[in-house]
Formats: structure tokens, C-alpha cells, sequence
């Protein structure tokens, strides 16, 4: 347990040294700079993905940019820090969010800390932390533009120019590796708690956006609405559970440029192509997004293009082009990943536009009620249609007085538009509930901040507290009932990299350096979340798994060993029976078997 509460403290003091140098050279606004803490760890996400990105592209490998992005941050930082300017911040509304962080930070980690106990990747099922956490461990060594290559007997390396040669998604694994390289530890240590630290860190920038957008001062109690409904949303928290890596990495970086964005309507003149502080922090953002999660961009640009046409048409000037200064930053800060960045979003979007099986389980249309997670999009039975009509209509009620008390309605507007079009276009013209839900939860913040300024509103309108207290009540209780379901089944029915799988450590520690079957390709598939860890765990090693058994058979010329786990050497109506034993401990065992565990039959089970 201590090791998972050193790890994550670690892991954001790192972010906050290598951030908040540049984001007190970028933010003027002293009421924002007074956040700093919460905000700037989101700007050291981005620079360690635009740095590690170009060291990478320089033939360094993480194990040594990390040291260099962590000195050059700090140096930054330490340099701003002497010379910061007292700012004004409200030190007991701080608190406030901090607490609130935290708590939902505990709520998140409890499965990992009392029934794990230790730092390891543990998952509702979602196999995508093998593929992060093996081109991380991979990136320490190499650099992005390896790993293209077939390797014989290596299945885990196909991971490897998934990432990074078809997805191009360099940005998450080179973050993963960043803190894996830094604390030496290998990337499955790591991974649970910074999914889980950073989707924590998008709260904080939640309620200050929420608290940016409100014409008058928001109420403090509002913080404990955006808890609820985004914080503990249980829709969201299946996300979190299935362990969407690069989704919350981009989640936290949109949140801040949409509140950057904001600030940079308000405050920068479009009269001239001048360079501002502001911009180039927006280009940051969008360089970032292209390696972290290219298919992003989509998101992040397309509202501030639609606010410049707007403001074009409506204004009858052409002045608000000058917008595209963000663009040309972030291109200019990285030309190759901004280019494979949109090329990787033309293929999501041919995909996208396709109803296709994905191996995954149908998840219904979310309604009003399941975005905000008042109630359970996938442990509950549907709502009877009238209900879930009635109160859906309530809900987008509140979601329209809310609108009405922000400030920059027109720029919020240019954001809702682009997400209700990316419903439509997901859900009724490419009825691809996967692609809409996963749009869904990237957004679902604004309605959260929606209706948290609604109930400002209604406070401040009856001036009640009982009926303060009644509403936030009911609020908690429908949403903690919906989180509790999600977060039973986490508790109960989760994946984790345990003791057994770690043990195998000891076999690439020893001086067995021979090709050897895993068990499956004689039992057939039994558990797949066990057989990819397995081969995670024996990179180093020649093997021969279901996965790549056909790729590699004609190399194989002689009968090899088997590895097998000691309580499963008998399923699917294969018994592996072994006649050498060469290497065993308290959970594997590898050997030879007896010959006739290598017949036709069994190997075409």
C-alpha cells in the first residue's frame, strides 16, 4: 500500500516540476496563475510527450531524455518560482478541491489498494495496458522508429508496431516510460496509478472551468456537483476501470485547452499576427494531443475553427482567422506527429462511420440521466421510456438555464455544437455505439459544469439551505448508488497482474535461454488476460504462444519444452503431463512433455 502512495505523490511532484515552469511563463492571469498547482501538471504531461517525443525522434531513448526533460523542467520551474509575482487565490477553496481529489483518488485506488495491496496494472478487462506497458518498457531502450520489424518467437513485439507504426500513438507509451525510467520500475508498476492519478488531476481543471464560465462568483458547494456527476460518474468510472489509457491523458489535456481557449477569447486582440504567450500554449496542447492521442485533434480544433467561422459571419471580418496561429504552432512545434496525427484521424473516422464488431459489449444510447451518472449505463436495466423521457427533458432543462448564466456563450456554444454533431454522427449515421460512447465520455464534462452552475442558480435563487442540502443529497445518492455498482464489479471481478504472473520474472532471470511452447497452444485459449501477460513477462525469452504459433511453426525442428501454469495442466480435454521438468517455482512449471502430448490431436486443440 505505501508503494502505491509513494508512487503517486512521485509521479505528480514530477509533473508539477516539469511543468509549472512554463505554464507561469505562459499564464498571465493572476486569479488562473493561482492555480498553478492544479493546472501546470497537465502542461508537464505535454512537455514530456512533445520532449520525449523529440528526443526520441533523435536517437535518445527514455532512459536518457527522462533525466534531461526532468533537469531542463526544473530548471524552468525553479527559475519562475524566484521570481513569482504574489497572485491572488483563495487558499480555503483550494483546499477544497484538493480534498475532494483526493477522495475520489481513494475511491478509484480502493480495489488496487486492499485487494492488491501493491503497485501492478489491474483492469475490469481490458487487455490495452499490455501494448502501453510493453512499448514503454520497449521505448527505455529504443527509440520510436524501432520495432517495425518482425522478430521470430517474440509475439509482445507486435504490440510495438502497433503503436508506434500504425496508430502512431507515441505520445502515451514515451509518458508511461517517462515515470518508468525515472523510478525504475517496470511500465506495469506504473500504469494503474498514473491512469487513475491522471483522470483525478482533469477534476480540479472540471471546477475551474466551471468556475471561469460563471458570470458571478460560483458557490463553493457547487465543487461537490461536479464531484458527483463527473468525478464518481459512473460512466465515466467504466472507462476509468477498463483502463483507457490515452483516453484520460487526452481528457485532462482538452479540459485545459478548452480553458485556455476561453481565456484566450477574452483577453488577446485578432488584430494582428503577433505571437502570444497564450498562443503558444494552445500549440502546445494541440502538438501533444497528435502523439498522445491523435485521434483527438478532432475535439480539440474543430470547436475553435467553428467560433472563427462564426465570429467571420457574424462580424462580417476576417481578422478571427488569425486563430489558426494554434494550428500553425502546433505544427510548427511538431511537424511529423501533427501530419500522422491527422492521417491516424482519416482512418478513425472511415472506421467510425462503419457499424462494426469490435469485440466489445453492446452498450446501450446513454439518455441524460447515464452522461450525468445518476444512473448506471451498464449494471442497471433500462429506465421504462417515459421515465427516462421525463427526466431527460428535466435534465436538458437544467442543462439550458445553465448555458444561459455563463459568460462566452458564443465560444462554449462552438464546443456543444462539435459534440452533438459527433454524437449524430457516431450514433445515427455510423450506429457505431462504441465510437459514440467513447465521444461521449471525452465531453460529458460540460454538462456536468451545466448543471453544477443550474444548481448555483437555484441556490441562489430560493436562497434555501434546506433545499440546498435536499438537492445535493438526492444528487449524492443517485450517484454514489450508480458508482457502487460499477465499483462492485471492479472489486469483485477485476484482471490483475498478481504474484503468479510477476513470479515469472524469475524465469528471465535464469540461464534458460531455449525456445519453449506456452500451454494454449496445446489447451487452446483459456484465459487471455494470463497468455498476454505471459508473454509481457517473458520478452526476453523465445517463445512459441496461440498467438504466434502459426507465424513461427515452420521454424520450429525439433519438440520443445512447455511452460504451463501448475493449477491448470488440465483443460479442454487436454491433461499436459511431463516427463523432464527443467525450471518450476511455486506457480509455472517448464519441461518436456511426454510424447504424446505432441500429436495432430492435441495441437489442434
Amino acid at each position: 500500500m505505501l508503494e502505491i502512495i509513494l508512487l503517486t505523490i512521485g509521479i505528480y511532484l514530477l509533473l508539477l516540476i516539469v511543468g509549472r515552469g512554463i505554464f507561469e511563463l505562459l499564464i498571465k492571469d493572476p486569479v488562473i496563475r493561482g492555480y498553478s498547482f492544479f493546472l501546470s501538471p497537465w502542461i508537464g504531461v505535454s512537455i514530456v510527450a512533445i520532449w520525449g517525443v523529440w528526443a526520441s525522434m533523435l536517437g535518445l531513448t527514455m532512459n536518457q531524455a527522462s533525466w534531461l526533460i526532468l533537469a531542463a523542467g526544473g530548471v524552468l520551474t525553479s527559475y519562475t518560482l524566484i521570481k513569482k509575482k504574489a497572485v491572488k487565490t483563495s487558499i480555503s477553496e483550494q483546499l477544497l478541491v484538493g480534498f475532494l481529489m483526493l477522495v475520489g483518488l481513494g475511491f478509484n485506488l480502493y480495489p488496487l489498494l486492499s485487494k492488491v495491496g501493491f503497485a501492478t496494472t489491474i483492469s475490469l478487462s481490458n487487455l490495452d495496458p499490455i501494448s502501453y506497458s510493453t512499448v514503454a518498457d520497449y521505448l527505455r531502450t529504443h527509440t520510436v522508429f524501432d520495432g517495425s520489424s518482425y522478430v521470430p518467437f517474440s509475439p509482445t513485439t507486435w504490440s510495438v508496431g502497433d503503436l508506434l507504426h500504425y496508430s502512431y500513438r507515441w505520445g502515451s507509451p514515451l509518458l508511461l516510460s517517462f515515470f518508468s525510467s525515472l523510478f525504475v520500475l517496470p511500465a506495469f508498476k506504473v500504469y494503474s496509478v498514473l491512469l487513475n492519478l491522471l483522470f483525478a488531476m482533469s477534476f480540479p481543471a472540471v471546477y475551474l472551468l466551471a468556475k471561469y464560465l460563471f458570470n458571478r462568483k460560483l458557490h463553493s458547494s457547487s465543487s461537490l456537483i461536479i464531484f458527483f456527476t463527473y468525478f464518481l460518474n459512473s460512466t465515466l468510472l467504466y472507462m476509468l476501470y477498463n483502463v483507457f489509457f490515452a483516453q484520460f491523458v487526452f481528457s485532462g489535456i482538452f479540459i485545459t485547452s478548452m480553458f485556455l481557449f476561453l481565456m484566450y477569447v477574452k483577453h488577446l486582440r485578432f488584430e494582428s499576427w503577433k505571437i502570444y504567450p497564450l498562443d503558444i500554449a494552445l500549440g502546445i496542447l494541440a502538438s501533444a494531443t497528435s502523439s498522445l492521442y491523435p485521434e483527438g485533434l478532432f475535439l480539440m480544433l474543430l470547436p475553435i475553427f467553428t467560433w472563427m467561422t462564426i465570429k467571420i459571419v457574424m462580424e462580417k471580418s476576417l481578422t478571427y482567422i488569425k486563430t489558426l496561429k494554434i494550428l500553425a504552432l502546433g505544427i510548427i512545434i511538431n511537424p511529423y506527429t501533427m501530419f500522422t496525427a491527422i492521417r491516424q484521424l482519416l482512418k478513425v473516422v472511415i472506421a467510425s462511420s462503419q457499424a462494426t464488431t469490435i469485440g466489445w459489449e453492446m452498450i446501450r444510447f446513454a439518455n441524460p440521466m447515464e452522461i450525468l451518472g445518476l444512473y448506471n449505463l451498464y449494471y442497471s436495466r433500462p429506465l421504462p421510456e417515459i421515465i427516462a423521457i421525463g427526466l431527460g427533458l428535466v435534465l436538458i432543462l437544467t442543462w439550458i438555464v445553465g448555458f444561459v448564466q455563463i459568460r462566452q456563450k458564443t465560444a462554449v456554444l462552438s464546443y456543444l455544437i462539435v459534440f452533438e454533431l459527433t454524437y449524430f454522427a457516431t450514433k445515427i449515421i455510423g450506429q457505431n455505439f462504441f465510437t459514440y460512447h467513447r465521444s461521449l465520455t471525452y465531453t460529458l464534462f460540460i454538462y456536468s459544469i451545466l448543471f453544477a452552475i443550474f444548481f448555483d442558480s437555484l441556490i441562489k435563487l430560493f436562497r434555501s439551505k434546506k433545499i440546498k442540502a435536499l438537492f445535493i443529497v438526492v444528487i449524492m445518492g443517485l450517484s454514489l448508488r450508480s458508482a457502487h455498482r460499477t465499483l462492485y464489479q471492479f472489486y469483485w471481478h477485476h484482471e490483475v497482474i498478481g504474484k503468479s504472473l510477476i513470479s515469472l520474472e524469475d524465469l528471465n532471470r535464469s540461464s534458460i535461454n531455449q525456445t519453449f511452447y506456452t500451454a494454449d497452444v496445446f489447451m487452446g485459449e483459456y484465459h487471455l488476460w494470463n497468455r498476454l501477460w505471459q508473454e509481457y513477462f517473458l520478452t526476453n525469452q523465445k517463445i512459441v504462444s496461440k498467438q504466434n504459433f502459426t507465424t513461427d511453426e515452420k521454424l520450429i525442428l525439433e519438440p520443445l519444452p512447455v511452460l504451463a501454469e501448475k493449477k491448470v495442466l488440465d483443460k479442454n480435454g487436454v491433461k499436459l503431463v511431463y516427463q523432464d521438468k527443467i525450471w518450476e517455482n511455486e506457480y509455472y512449471v517448464l519441461g518436456y512433455l511426454n510424447p504424446e502430448a505432441y500429436d495432430d490431436q492435441n495441437l489442434n486443440k
